[in-house]
């Protein structure tokens, strides 16, 4: 288990919640209505900043869904479903490697 103050401060729940191996349940849904990073939450910085791994775009999935829920309803199309599908930059992918290694380094 990854260690979320002694790896990165930074990590919104929803990564640490993956690099911990938390399989999708209740877990990620009471994160997603939390909507909240790990560590210190007084400064006004922490409350601005993103994500160090995803940068936010996991932490605002929720928001994004419910306002197209809400415009279908409003709009009354004859669908009452959809899917939310995210294209993630590589830049994505290059972060999730180089924390997976210094996890890896750093828990040794």
């Amino acid at each position: 288990m990854i260690s979320k103050s002694s790896i990165s401060p930074e990590l919104c729940s929803l990564c640490s919640l993956r690099f911990n191996n938390v399989q999708l349940g209740p877990a990620y849904i009471e994160a997603l209505k939390n909507n909240t990073q790990t560590g210190p939450t007084d400064s006004e910085q922490t409350k601005k900043s993103y994500c160090s791994l995803c940068f936010g775009i996991l932490q605002n999935a929720n928001i994004y869904a419910q306002k197209i829920s809400e415009k279908i309803s409003s709009e009354q199309y004859s669908t009452t479903t959809f899917s939310l599908n995210v294209s993630l930059p590589s830049s994505y992918d290059i972060r999730n490697g180089a924390f997976l290694k210094y996890a890896a380094k750093e828990l040794k």
